[in-house]
């Protein structure tokens, strides 16, 4: 019989979820809320292109759907996917702990009641409620961000705790950030110094297979010190790797997850060894899936497909097949967007290790200082079976990006 999925708001590389399945035989519904979206993430969603739009139905039609799994298609789905995915009798994460899997307040106090290196984190609110608890930290940096957010938004680096007490009262209080939450409280946390690594696995009750793993390489754009410039693939069977597979697959127990995709930013500190940063039970967001089709194997996209069809998750780890990069373009300067010109899109076309890239701004659009993941104005993805030719092709596109996006800068 053909297998039959739901899929929960997908938005932006939760857009890749429907072909696949559909290219395994595999039915595909869609389930869009769009309520709590602000940056209007799920407007693009092609409801044709999905076999049946069942958003109008209440929970007791659905259950007449016999469907096979339910998948968060982002962030924006998670929560909704939990509490279906029960309501149906579907294997699934407990909306009972959901908070573990999205308040990162309870993720940190999670991995510190199982034992696992967490990183010191207390709540404050918009009246300074809470910051008493400074003195307990004993670190000399700090990290300011939302209990629930996504793309480094509205993330802040202090060096100091007058810093920390500074910044609380300009912080953006109320507003409703890209996860469609409002911003009620902040997390003050300890600066984690080290490598940052993003892992993605997939779970099926014990069975856990880590599918790609990946460094971040961050640099600073204006007052950011944490903007992504590049993600980096790396080989899941790296000896050097082991104990970040090891804490990760242990997070992943003390978060309650079950089943479905797991994607774990962590840092790898000198003295406490691997610490979450954060996790979420959805796919990695971005063009990185789109990548992994061309350097793992099996991809992550082709693991949900064996997730949903045969209810079972691969045996052994995914192989790196190529090199691979994302490269996050930063724009240092205001300027005015006029588009991608044929002649630049010619040069990034023949780039050999070039797959393709995506522009994340209109024509027209005046663009500001790359702040975060939603300020980054092009994402471009590319493979080679030769890291120094892969190195190569990477400062060319960041050339050719520089003449794109500097043609009219807006003087300060």
């Amino acid at each position: 019989m053909k297998s039959k999925v739901l899929i929960v708001n997908p938005a932006s590389s939760g857009k890749m979820i429907r072909p696949k399945l559909q290219e395994n035989n595999i039915q595909c519904d869609v389930y869009f809320d769009s309520e709590h979206d602000p940056k209007g993430m799920l407007d693009t969603i092609n409801i044709e292109n999905y076999d049946n739009n069942v958003s109008h139905l209440h929970i007791d039609a659905l259950q007449n759907e016999k469907y096979d799994a339910v998948i968060a298609g982002s962030e924006l789905g998670v929560e909704l996917a939990d509490k279906l995915a029960s309501a149906l009798g579907l294997p699934g994460n407990s909306p009972l702990t959901t908070g573990l899997r999205r308040n990162k307040n309870e993720m940190q106090d999670a991995l510190k009641k199982h034992g696992l290196p967490y990183i010191q984190t207390f709540l404050v609110d918009m009246d300074g409620k809470g910051l008493n608890e400074l003195n307990e930290i004993k670190c000399k940096k700090y990290i300011i961000k939302p209990v629930n957010s996504a793309g480094s938004e509205n993330v802040y680096f202090c060096n100091s705790r007058d810093d920390v007490i500074n910044k609380i009262s300009s912080l953006p209080w109320g507003k409703i950030n890209s996860t469609g939450k409002r911003n009620d409280q902040f997390l003050v946390q300890e600066f984690i110094e080290g490598e940052e690594y993003v892992l993605d696995l997939i779970v099926n009750g014990d069975q856990v297979a880590l599918v790609a793993i990946c460094k971040y390489v961050k640099g600073q754009s204006g007052n950011n010190p944490f903007v992504y410039n590049r993600l980096e693939l790396l080989d899941p069977y790296d000896a050097g790797l082991a104990t970040i597979r090891e804490y990760a697959v242990a997070a992943t127990r003390a978060l309650d997850i079950t089943y479905g995709l797991v994607h774990m930013e962590l840092m790898l500190n000198p003295s406490k060894g691997p610490v979450m940063i954060e996790a979420a039970t959805r796919i990695h967001g971005g063009v990185a899936p789109s990548l992994f089709e061309s350097c793992y194997s099996p991809s992550l996209l082709d693991t949900i497909a064996t997730l949903v069809s045969e209810q079972r998750v691969p045996e052994q780890d995914s192989k790196r097949v190529k090199q691979g990069r994302v490269y996050f373009h930063v724009n240092k300067y205001a300027a005015k967007f006029t588009g991608v010109d044929a002649i630049s899109d010619g040069k990034l076309r023949r780039i050999p290790s070039l797959i393709d890239y995506f522009v994340t701004v209109k024509e027209g659009q005046v663009l500001s200082v790359t702040e975060d993941l939603f300020t980054c104005p092009c994402l471009v993805w590319l493979s080679n079976d030769n890291a120094f030719d892969l190195e190569s092709d990477i400062q060319e596109v960041e050339h050719v990006l520089n003449d794109v996006f500097n043609k009219e800068l807006i003087s300060a």
